[in-house]
């Protein structure tokens, strides 16, 4: 129950960096993957945050899911990678964007089929973006959602993106 309640007073947080002016238009996503690494991280700095390229803009709902599957990945990089974190979020060629979260932890062993709350979230958010996700050994574990340019139609109105 304490994790729930935590993960809703992280998604006010969010909203509040992603809506400061309800009147903007666009989110810069690298400020608001910055305010995430602060919020998770205490500001100590064992979170990096990278946007080769600039900064990537988008509308509030698409910002909202980006920075929530940041924190989830975040938080577990930070509870289970030991070491600093890396976050990067990058504009592909085709107009999509990839974001990745690297820890300098091993990542799950072989077989192990182990899947936490976090990971069941970054499933279904990444589901609503028609994003993949995938996890391998990269100089430690690292994550990457594959967000395409245009998302997928919904399929009922619950849940709709804007």
């Amino acid at each position: 129950l304490r994790a729930a309640a935590d993960r809703i007073v992280a998604f006010a947080r969010m909203h509040r960096a992603v809506f400061p002016d309800e009147a903007a238009a666009d989110g810069d996503l690298g400020t608001l993957l910055a305010a995430v690494a602060r919020d998770l991280d205490g500001g100590t700095g064992r979170v990096a945050v990278e946007t080769p390229g600039g900064p990537a803009l988008a509308d509030p709902d698409l910002a909202m899911h980006i920075g929530l599957l940041a924190r989830e990945l975040v938080a577990n990089a930070l509870s289970h990678g030991g070491g600093g974190v890396r976050v990067a979020l990058a504009r592909r060629p085709d107009g999509g964007l990839r974001l990745e979260v690297r820890d300098q932890g091993a990542g799950p062993g072989p077989g192990v089929a182990y899947r936490g709350v976090g990971s069941v979230l970054v499933e279904a958010i990444a589901a609503q973006l028609g994003a993949t996700v995938a996890g391998r050994a990269k100089g430690g574990w690292a994550v990457t959602v594959e967000i395409p340019a245009t998302p997928p139609a919904p399929s009922s109105g619950a849940g709709q993106r804007g």
